[in-house]
């Protein structure tokens, strides 16, 4: 199957970046931080939340189709709705390795539910593809 390698790969720089900074996501409590702890407010799209404080998260790393002009655009929404629905906790964690934010003032983060990696997972169910910005 041709998506093991690119799984194995994200899967891999996940681990590699986790253990790099400590594996920490921030103490904080995601208001006002750009990691700790958040709440969704809602889905944009397949890779990206709005949490409640008003900040937009861009999940780093996958790509998936947008809602409104791609084929599957609907369906790898839902799946982050799945995921991540409105009112669910979730932990921010940044890769150092990575910016910040985007050209959009989205938060590039890795989203954890319930210690989860939501990026993984989506990629994993075939929802996003595993993105490495400038082959990094």
């Amino acid at each position: 199957m041709r998506r093991a390698p690119a799984l194995v790969a994200l899967v891999v720089g996940l681990l590699t970046s986790a253990a790099c900074d400590g594996g920490g996501g921030g103490s904080g409590s995601g208001v006002g931080t750009d990691e700790g702890e958040a709440t969704v407010e809602w889905v944009v799209d397949g890779d990206t939340l709005r949490l409640t404080d008003g900040r937009v998260v861009r999940l780093v790393q996958i790509d998936a189709p947008a809602a409104r002009s791609d084929c599957y655009g609907r369906d790898a929404t839902r799946a982050l709705i799945d995921a991540a629905p409105k009112g669910t906790r979730v932990t921010l964690e940044r890769d150092p390795a990575l910016d910040a934010v985007d050209p959009y003032d989205r938060l590039l983060r890795y989203v954890l539910v319930d210690g989860r990696n939501v990026n993984v997972q989506l990629v994993a169910r075939g929802a996003a593809a595993p993105y490495f910005f400038r082959n990094e």
